[in-house]
């Protein structure tokens, strides 16, 4: 589906849209809901995502601004993360080795930190990282949190 433009697409992304330039850019919203229509039922896109080496390295930044007390930013964020989160999990379900790339990247820790304690401004988000970390794939993230939290790294 996306095919033919599926680099062009990532290339409008990342750097462009994914950098904190503007914290509620509304491209980044549409084309994240984009990606992820494209990748709901069609496994072939979930493929040249997790089958990209540049974008598998890089879609874990994706500049997030966690002001809670923006409702701008707020209902930005209710928009756009669960689109964002919903392409991971596909990637995750996907892809053993995705899933283990991105347990350990630091936005993902970010986002346990900044998002997940707020369900009632985000409760799609919270959901979708609920369902994260229960999923199989998973079980390398819960590892690496817990690891962290034993660390003295607080969340």
């Amino acid at each position: 589906m996306v095919g033919t433009f599926f680099m062009d697409l990532w290339n409008l992304f990342h750097p462009k849209l994914s950098e904190p330039s503007m914290p509620c850019h509304h491209n980044k919203q549409a084309l994240l809901m984009f990606w992820h229509h494209a990748c709901q039922d069609c496994p072939e896109n979930i493929h040249r995502i997790i089958s990209n080496p540049i974008v598998t390295k890089q879609i874990g930044f994706n500049y997030i601004l966690a002001d809670h007390e923006d409702q701008e930013v707020v209902m930005f964020n209710r928009i756009m993360l669960p689109s964002y989160y919903a392409i991971l999990r596909m990637c995750c379900q996907a892809s053993r080795a995705f899933a283990l790339q991105l347990a350990r990247h630091q936005n993902i820790s970010w986002a346990f930190k900044n998002i997940s304690p707020y369900p009632t401004q985000y409760p799609a988000v919270s959901t979708t990282l609920r369902i994260l970390s229960l999923e199989t794939h998973f079980v390398m993230l819960i590892i690496l949190v817990i690891l962290l939290i034993g660390c003295g790294r607080t969340f």
